[in-house]
């Protein structure tokens, strides 16, 4: 498999008459992007606005952030299963809007499970913009608004406001606000479709010189669908070429998940462990493939027989070691651990690198450890406290979900709230030293 992803780097981000990319700058036709995400949708309206790198901008009540990506050549489409039939991608001609991304934000729905956990705070400037890879990309912010009667109108309220079953209702709006989100990146950069790219890289796994170490990437999803089919709840592993992760094939889907580990869809699209894996094969090592388990059972028979599942694969991709991205508390933390152990005690050496949770300086940090875990890269303590400044301008709500503080205000907030701060996929400049 053979992918090119040709890259139009942007520097700014403005509203025009047309949508067009020129020399850096992405002209963007509200209207008519507005007019496009709303045919046959659930919401009154979308409200479209821009953050930049460096601005006095919070972002709250943030769902996915897509990188605009448009298939020029190959089979199926970029995202397939949303915007077209699962067909196999990751080969053929890629374009994408580099430096950009579209984030979606809404307040929680009438009937939302867990809208109370699904905070997702992004600062494009102080502090808290250290703890987000998304400060570092110009944003276009979509805010989703629900017709008259399917929102909470009183924020005060909200903090009270508890359901015991997820609602029909709020899980239609929360699927179309992932769908909106993929098809509004699609929009953006088909202006680039015919363009000549500022640069191209080319991705194929090419057989390498014997004697290298032969290496996978086993990565613990719970967030994540695959060629539109959610991946939480199999009790199997699924193997996948990197191309085909770096070309649409996963996308974010639990939304309700901690924003410190939620894999936006970007993530997924440019997951920088993929990245060095790839640009060290046949330099010292032999990249072998991605492996991707979920490991939410409840039960030990329901792990084991998805460890085994893991395990038993990378040994016939003839693996000699692993690098393992996991989630970070609860039953998920038990299978990964149980995967560096299998994976150890069947030759394969292994690296984790996770976030961890701590209160105290006795916490060890992890809900379950087990002593093969020895080579490990902690990506932060998502109990971590953070102080947040005010900001001039806040975009998608004006309390912070939970706490039900002014948004526009200091805050102090635990990383766990700001998106991506210990994102198991690397894409966070926070680390754990041992001194």
């Amino acid at each position: 498999m053979r992918l090119e992803l040709g890259s139009f780097p942007v520097r700014d981000l403005v509203f025009g008459p047309r949508t067009e990319y020129r020399q850096g700058v992405l002209s963007v036709n509200t209207d008519e992007l507005k007019a496009f995400l709303l045919k046959d949708s659930p919401f009154q309206d979308i409200e479209i606005d821009v953050a930049r790198p460096g601005e006095k901008t919070r972002i709250v009540h943030a769902l996915d952030v897509v990188e605009p990506r448009v298939k020029v050549s190959g089979p199926g489409c970029v995202f397939p299963g949303f915007l077209g039939p699962p067909a196999q991608v990751g080969e053929g001609r890629t374009h994408r809007l580099a430096g950009v991304a579209v984030i979606g934000a809404a307040e929680p729905f009438i009937g939302e499970e867990f809208w109370y956990a699904r905070e997702a705070i992004i600062d494009m400037s102080g502090p808290g913009a250290e703890y987000t890879p998304f400060s570092r990309t110009v944003n276009l912010v979509l805010k989703f608004i629900p017709k008259p009667g399917d929102a909470e109108p009183d924020p005060d309220k909200r903090v009270q406001f508890v359901v015991d079953t997820r609602s029909k209702e709020a899980e239609v709006k929360t699927k179309a606000t992932r769908l909106l989100c993929l098809k509004a990146a699609v929009y953006l950069a088909g202006s680039v479709r015919d363009l000549t790219p500022d640069s191209i890289d080319e991705y194929q796994l090419n057989p390498v010189e014997s004697g290298l170490p032969r290496v996978v990437y086993i990565q613990q999803n719970l967030a994540g669908s695959i060629y539109g089919s959610y991946i939480a709840g199999r009790n199997w592993v699924v193997v996948m070429h990197p191309n085909e992760l770096m070309d649409g094939a996963m996308t974010s889907y639990a939304f309700w998940l901690g924003a410190h580990f939620r894999d936006a869809t970007y993530l997924y699209q440019n997951n920088a462990i993929v990245e060095e894996l790839y640009s060290r094969h046949g330099l010292d090592l032999d990249f072998r493939g991605i492996l991707l388990f979920a490991s939410f059972g409840y039960s030990l028979e329901e792990k084991e027989r998805e460890v085994a599942s893991v395990v038993k694969t990378a040994r016939m991709l003839g693996a000699d070691a692993a690098v393992l991205s996991p989630l970070s508390d609860g039953h998920p933390s038990v299978g990964h651990m149980m995967v560096c152990q299998r994976c150890e005690e069947a030759g394969i050496r292994t690296v984790i690198g996770a976030g961890e949770m701590t209160t105290a300086l006795q916490d060890p940090g992890f809900t379950y450890w087990v002593p093969e875990a020895d080579a490990m890269v902690v990506l932060g303590d998502y109990k971590q406290t953070v102080s947040l400044p005010p900001m001039d301008k806040v975009i998608g709500g004006s309390r912070v979900l939970n706490s039900n503080q002014d948004a526009t205000g200091a805050l102090e907030v635990e990383a766990r709230q700001i998106y991506g701060s210990t994102n198991p996929t690397a894409a966070t400049r926070v680390r754990g030293r041992l001194y």
